[in-house]
């Protein structure tokens, strides 16, 4: 018996945010159970326990090999385990030059926060806020003057968290995407 692999495509509306940085956030505190990390290549084999997709897996390591791409995670010691993990995409990437040019701000740095992912069991103990607090204050750091977040509008939690740290809306978008039935697997692709 052959499996048939199935595709289609459709386009959902995310929200973008935005926030210019003016002063660092105040740190808080999480479970010192966990442990803080910026992820490296070395730590690549973090994903691999994950049980992600190849393809998928794939993107994340070609991202830790490069220089515009900033990864940070989140440990739990006891299981020594990548519990959380979220990107900077400081590099120049069609979203942010058409959000700059949409929105006539200059182009002065600028950076995407994405790919925000908290393993199941971990949610709602605070990680996804320790960690946007430590980006914020990194992207401070290097001079970031613009944040960007993509975000589905169903994420409310994400929405709610967010907001409370001062990003704005500034617009809803569409995104197409590509949806293979046999895999289950959802794959952004840029609108052309």
């Amino acid at each position: 018996m052959f499996l048939k692999k199935i595709v289609s495509y459709y386009f959902k509306h995310f929200n973008i945010f935005i926030f210019f940085p003016g002063h660092k956030k105040e740190e808080i505190e999480i479970d010192s159970k966990f442990e803080f990390k910026m992820i490296s290549r070395e730590d690549v084999i973090l994903f691999e326990d994950l049980n992600l997709k190849s393809e998928y897996l794939s993107v994340l390591k070609n991202r830790l090999d490069n220089e515009s791409f900033y990864c940070f995670g989140i440990i739990d010691k006891e299981k020594s385990q990548l519990v959380y993990y979220s990107w900077i995409n400081c590099s120049n990437n069609y979203l942010i030059k058409e959000v700059n040019k949409t929105y006539n701000f200059s182009s002065t740095k600028s950076c995407l926060f994405e790919d925000d992912n908290t393993k199941y069991n971990y949610r709602g103990l605070g990680l996804h806020s320790y960690v946007m607090i430590k980006r914020i204050n990194f992207c401070l750091e290097y001079g970031i003057k613009k944040i960007y977040i993509i975000i589905d509008p169903n994420n409310l939690p994400a929405i709610k968290t967010i907001k409370k740290l001062g990003f704005k809306r500034i617009n809803i978008i569409p995104f197409y995407f590509r949806y293979e039935s046999i895999k289950s697997s959802f794959f952004l692709l840029k609108k052309k």
